[in-house]
């Protein structure tokens, strides 16, 4: 028989279906927190005999019913430190019953709070001896339930327009008729980080990050060279496999980067530190793994050890960072490094530098591993200790649950698509909807994508014309969208990735005469939500498919509520002028992994208007408001006080074309299509996805789809291996 927390009920049910405390993240239902006072009792009252058993003491918030709760709550997703779960077995039985004291403080009544502010930060790791560096691997589960400490950085997790799971709770439970949400402060804005905002943004932008950082694949270094590539397979076909990747030598310095203030930490403090953890078997995951601090905040999400509050933020916005050559711009684990080398795996994107190779495996590694051809890197071959680097065993679940977005309304979270091993990677397949001039074409190949085919939706005949020219007519134009049926999808599909954002016209407030989602352009959003239910896989079906939505963010509130509950998700907030030199915030609805990542400019990012400018003319800005299909839209304030953004021969003057092309991020002439004059081009331009935002929310695909091969560096073309046979997992990812 088992008593039910907060219901005062009993009933007879399997011991196998009872969950243990270790299941507590993954069992927990933000649903239920925010509606139901029965669930919110019975997780105090459970919570409270879990912290009996592994003897936590909450008793400075035992006069307030509504902290403890929090606190508890807390210190749950935390993973129940510092004890850990290992703890929370029953302490005493006697003939099969469990025996615990109850607490013998009366608690006063469950209260309604006003206002709920979370920690800092999460419950920072603690060293544990049951967790020591050992030569043999550890079994690790990949349920989601183990994710304890990944999973406080999710309900932790705050966005500028919205609450987290958490708060929403709390909210609701003290006024569950509000519809519309109110805006709070990220949890990124408190305390150290209060200067980041909805994105996760810096503003810090003066300070440059000077790096100097070779690159190195294989064994000799070469400078790095642009020559065609005779050996690519440009095969897209269904049964294709890619090619086993020829090593390629190379060294490429980067110097005068905007990022963030984050600069390298004192390595020799950290070489210490990981001499000491080896040498007296402590447990790595006390320790930050990229700056040796035993003041540590969460897991690292790909191998064992932690992170500090700073090295996690550097972690965040530089993970999915990536070159033009198609490889991470900075280290996996440490995501600095001065030197890397890359993984020779196909479709690998990851690199390794030479400091956290010495440090953590050995003081010659690196040199060792650039004789190897190829060489694959920890994450690709099989699981195994590497004296202090232990790869996670489960890093691919992790690693998405290190950037979840879960701000505002409480959802049920997208399903998990663990990462596709590089060697079982294919081209990926899309569906573009309101598909504009192929912005989604343009970044995908890039970013260096195998697109085995990119089918697009579409009715301006000016931005079909821009999209064949451009892309020799690989986008495939299939039409209106509200003709889309069931049979065309079996007809062309399966796709792996939909993408789209609906007209805003009758969504945006500063349209005056906006008819709302459900009139006019705003019902094409339903369209979007139709196709999206005919492309979602079965459960049983293990191939990852991944969608994204765009729209406005000047919206009516019931409007974005109303979407947000379709969707089932809610929106990240991406704003253009962190990455380009015009104002263009826009929210994103989807399940690509890390979407609530801060977004960073890279090194080919054009930041200020002055950098997009021909020459000869001089910007009086650097920054212009929000360039949409109104000309008047290119005048820098209003009324009188307008002004136009470029000097020319002393002269006001609007800008030009092509320079409206190279703040959106598209190449220059990109629009110079069928004869269109300059009120066209700019009206497809205006309608149009920034390029660079679009890069950002792209790049963690390359954890799952197939990418070109390398261009070489020298002149030499060694025939490429033949493909191996179509694994029977490959054919069930197909």
């Amino acid at each position: 028989m088992v008593d039910w927390y907060g219901q005062n009920m009993s009933s007879q049910v399997s011991i196998q279906d009872l969950k243990p405390f270790t299941a507590f993240t993954q069992n927990f239902c933000s649903n239920s927190f925010a509606i139901l006072v029965t669930y919110r009792e019975a997780l105090l009252l459970s919570l409270q005999e879990a912290a009996l058993r592994c003897k936590k003491d909450f008793s400075e918030c035992v006069g307030d019913r509504d902290e403890l709760l929090k606190q508890m709550l807390d210190w749950a997703f935390g993973g129940f430190q510092p004890t850990g779960p290992d703890k929370l077995k029953p302490t005493a039985a006697t003939n099969d019953v469990t025996k615990t004291n109850r607490p013998k403080v009366k608690l006063k009544s469950f209260l309604k709070p006003s206002s709920y502010h979370p920690p800092l930060s999460s419950s920072s790791p603690t060293s544990r001896n049951c967790n020591t560096i050992d030569p043999e691997p550890e079994e690790q589960s990949t349920a989601i339930s183990k994710l304890s400490r990944n999973s406080t950085e999710k309900l932790s997790h705050w966005g500028g327009d919205g609450k987290n799971a958490l708060e929403d709770g709390f909210d609701s439970a003290k006024k569950s008729t509000e519809g519309v949400m109110k805006e709070k402060q990220s949890r990124g804005e408190m305390g150290k980080q209060a200067k980041r905002g909805w994105e996760g943004e810096r503003e810090n932008w003066g300070t440059q990050w000077e790096k100097a950082k070779g690159k190195v694949k294989g064994g000799k270094a070469l400078k790095k060279k642009i020559s065609p590539f005779d050996g690519s397979d440009n095969d897209t076909s269904p049964n294709f496999l890619p090619n086993k990747k020829r090593t390629i030598a190379k060294t490429y310095n980067k110097v005068n980067e905007a990022t963030s203030n984050y600069t390298q930490p004192d390595q020799k403090l950290r070489e210490v530190t990981v001499r000491r953890i080896v040498d007296m078997k402590l447990d790595i995951d006390g320790f930050c793994l990229c700056c040796g601090t035993k003041d540590v905040e969460i897991f690292h999400p790909l191998f064992k050890g932690s992170l500090c509050t700073e090295c996690k933020d550097n972690l965040t916005e530089t993970l999915y960072r990536y070159d033009d050559d198609g490889y991470q711009s900075y280290c996996t684990i440490c995501c600095y490094g001065l030197e890397v080398i890359m993984c020779g795996n196909d479709s690998c994107c990851r690199s390794y530098c030479t400091d956290c190779l010495r440090i953590l495996v050995g003081p010659t590694t690196f040199e060792s591993l650039t004789l190897l051809d190829p060489w694959i890197c920890y994450l690709c071959q099989p699981h195994r200790p590497h004296r202090a680097l232990i790869p996670r065993e489960d890093w691919s679940i992790r690693v998405q649950e290190f950037f979840a977005n879960n701000s505002a309304m409480a959802f049920e979270p997208h399903r998990v698509y663990p990462s596709i091993p590089a060697n079982l990677r294919r081209p990926v397949r899309v569906l573009s909807l309101f598909d504009g001039i192929a912005t989604g074409y343009l970044v995908l190949k890039d970013l260096g994508f195998k697109v085995e085919k990119y089918v697009a939706s579409e009715v301006c005949e000016d931005s079909l014309a821009v999209s064949a020219v451009n892309h020799d007519g690989k986008v495939i134009d299939i039409g209106d969208a509200r003709f889309i049926t069931q049979e065309h999808i079996d007809q062309w599909g399966p796709f792996d990735l939909l993408i789209g954002g609906s007209p805003c016209n009758d969504l945006s407030i500063v349209n005056p005469l906006r008819k709302g989602i459900y009139e006019g352009t705003g019902r094409l959003f339903f369209d979007y939500y139709r196709i999206l239910q005919l492309l979602k896989p079965k459960e049983e079906d293990p191939r990852p498919f991944f969608w994204l939505f765009e729209n406005v963010v000047c919206m009516n509130a019931h409007d974005k509520v109303n979407i947000c509950r379709f969707l089932e998700c809610n929106p990240v907030l991406v704003n253009a002028v962190k990455v380009s030199p015009a104002h263009r915030a826009r929210c994103f609805w989807g399940n690509i992994p890390g979407m609530s990542r801060p977004i960073t400019a890279s090194q080919n990012d054009k930041l200020n208007l002055q950098d997009c400018l021909e020459i000869g003319r001089e910007a009086r800005v650097s920054k212009v408001r929000t360039i949409t299909t109104n000309p008047n839209s290119l005048r820098q304030g209003k009324g009188d006080s307008s002004l136009l953004p470029v000097l020319h021969n002393g002269k006001e003057d609007i800008l030009w074309i092509t320079e409206l092309e190279k703040i959106f991020g598209f190449p220059k002439h990109y629009t110079d299509v069928r004869n269109m004059n300059r009120q066209q081009r700019q009206k497809v331009l205006g309608k149009a996805w920034s390029v660079p935002v679009i890069r950002h929310l792209f790049a963690p695909l390359k954890d799952y789809f197939a990418c070109e091969e390398l261009l070489p560096l020298t002149t030499s073309n060694p025939a490429p291996s033949p493909p191996s046979p179509a694994s029977s997992e490959m054919q069930q990812l197909r």
